[in-house]
């Protein structure tokens, strides 16, 4: 950071990332009696998980374009990028899957980003039927991926970002800090910011601080409007959900 800081560059806080510790998760553990309270409740509805290797993916891309589908209709919403992963065969077949069944049927799926070195893994594309409760399924999903990486010798999983979470209230912060403050607090009619936070505090992660780090002044606002463009895939993208 000082040397970004002499180059005139500067550090604006983008929120926090959650970061779980696989030797620290224990499920059967106090501190995640709610998580495996749902877990259980999830197995005991017919909820079942399987991971699978890249090379068998492309054998399911029918079921798993149908799921997205789906979900996307549901949302009413549009493929994003860059930020995300969007459904894309070619992409999906480059990287194992985690894979949802309820009562045999596949109903959920997730991408998976895994160091060769096994350090770190991730999840990047989750789809999954709306019929089924988001949270239950998403409880489920991500608890026995949490599982699996554990088993497989994984040291960490990330969770993913909290956008705009973290930041302080102190007087002297710059006025991006300010904005993004409000922008949490009020901001749930378009993003639930908050709720995003407390869900992923229910898997106890350790929270690391991301920046965005650009000249300031008038090329923030320029650097800002071109990351969200392809955030949406193209300028009319940002003016749809």
């Amino acid at each position: 950071m000082p040397s970004f800081l002499e180059q005139g560059l500067g550090l604006y806080k983008l929120g926090e990332e959650a970061i779980v510790q696989l030797d620290q998760f224990d499920l059967p553990s106090s501190r995640y009696r709610s998580l495996r309270q749902s877990h259980a409740k999830a197995q005991r509805e017919g909820l079942s998980f399987a991971v699978i290797e890249a090379s068998q993916v492309r054998a399911i891309l029918p079921q798993l374009e149908a799921i997205s589908s789906t979900w996307l209709k549901a949302k009413q919403g549009r493929e994003k990028g860059f930020s995300v992963g969007y459904f894309s065969a070619a992409y999906l077949c480059s990287t194992p899957m985690a894979l949802v069944y309820a009562n045999g049927e596949l109903v959920a799926f997730s991408n998976i980003w895994a160091s060769t070195a096994q350090v770190e893994f991730s999840v990047d594309l989750m789809r999954y039927e709306p019929k089924l409760s988001s949270s239950n399924i998403m409880d489920f999903l991500f608890t026995e991926l949490l599982l699996w990486g554990k088993q497989q010798g994984y040291q960490r999983f990330n969770l993913g970002m909290a956008p705009m979470s973290g930041l302080t209230d102190r007087a002297l912060v710059p006025f991006w800090t300010k904005l993004a403050k409000v922008v949490y607090k009020k901001g749930n009619k378009f993003y639930n910011f908050q709720g995003l936070r407390r869900y992923k505090d229910k898997f106890n992660p350790t929270w690391e601080a991301k920046y965005l780090i650009c000249y300031g002044g008038l090329s923030l606002p320029i650097v800002v409007g071109s990351l969200v463009t392809l955030t949406s895939r193209g300028a009319t993208g940002v003016f749809k959900k």
